[in-house]
């Protein structure tokens, strides 16, 4: 399904959706009752109209397109880590 299609009910960010980004960052999206469904918008200008698959253990809305882009990054991102620590 693609995330226009996506049901979102919750009306704050602790009970909004995740969904996955390119990096290793989730975006939380909600129905904000002042300026409507204005997260799920951005992401789409930023990202597409992406096809998102949910994981019921995680509560995350996946996306199989973003899969070579994230690990990438994930990667990049513990070798920084290795090197130069994560503090």
């Amino acid at each position: 399904m693609r995330l226009s299609e996506v049901k979102i009910t919750a009306t704050n960010g602790n009970e909004g959706i995740r969904v996955e980004t390119t990096t290793d960052a989730l975006r939380v999206m909600w129905i904000d009752e002042r300026f409507g469904d204005v997260h799920r918008e951005r992401y789409i200008e930023q990202f597409g109209d992406v096809e998102v698959e949910y994981d019921e253990k995680y509560n995350t809305y996946r996306v199989p397109a973003f899969k070579a882009e994230r690990d990438s990054y994930i990667a990049a991102k513990a070798e920084h880590c290795r090197r130069y620590g994560s503090n």
